[in-house]
């Protein structure tokens, strides 16, 4: 039964993450997701699969925050101020919901190590190899579909290129002198073919 709490919990945290339209919190929304699916994988004896989707997650969850600032930009002080309202608004009700969950469901019982002699090289490398490649492709392909998501989506106004091309018409002629001038003397000319 506290299994089936904590997945009603998480697919709550997955609807908030779709609903809300900062993207600050819809990123933590989704840590949290990452977290009880961790808790769960751990309490079905699955501590391997539970280490994994915590570090995926919490790579996927650096690397959306970064692109929800890098895309968002600074909010106003008036947006700020309203998001701090709401979230001061709603804490009784979630420290509450907290302090239930907390008294309802059992925390999971730790198991004992098994020692083990060999080097953290030797087990990172060699004993879990095929994990830490697991996490590098997935955190990776995650990066190239967020980049791949937000390729159409408008540059910031520090990245944007300010140049704008001149139309061609017939009137223009094919080869154009420019020249740079400082101090009123020129100091390069250059000709350039419009294409």
């Amino acid at each position: 039964m506290d299994k089936l709490g904590l997945l009603l919990i998480a697919a709550f945290c997955a609807i908030q993450a779709i609903r809300t339209t900062n993207l600050l919190l819809s990123v933590l929304w989704l840590a949290s997701v990452s977290a009880l699916t961790s808790i769960v994988l751990f309490t079905l004896d699955a501590p391997q699969a539970a280490v994994i989707e915590i570090s995926v997650g919490a790579g996927l969850v650096a690397v959306l925050l970064v692109f929800a600032i890098s895309i968002a930009g600074e909010e106003t002080l008036q947006d700020h101020d309203t998001l701090w309202k709401k979230i001061l608004r709603r804490f009784p009700l979630i420290t509450a919901l907290l302090l239930l969950f907390w008294i309802i469901l059992p925390l999971p019982e730790t198991q004992p190590g098994v020692k083990d002699t060999a080097t953290f090289s030797t087990i990172l490398w060699e004993d879990r190899a095929l994990d830490v490649l697991l996490q590098i492709v997935i955190i990776f392909s995650a990066v190239l579909s967020l980049l791949g998501l937000l390729a159409d989506q408008k540059l910031p106004a520090a990245v944007q290129h300010h140049a704008t091309p001149r139309p061609l018409d017939e009137a223009t002629s094919l080869t154009e002198h420019v020249a740079i001038v400082e101090d009123e003397e020129p100091i390069l000319e250059a000709e350039r073919e419009l294409v």
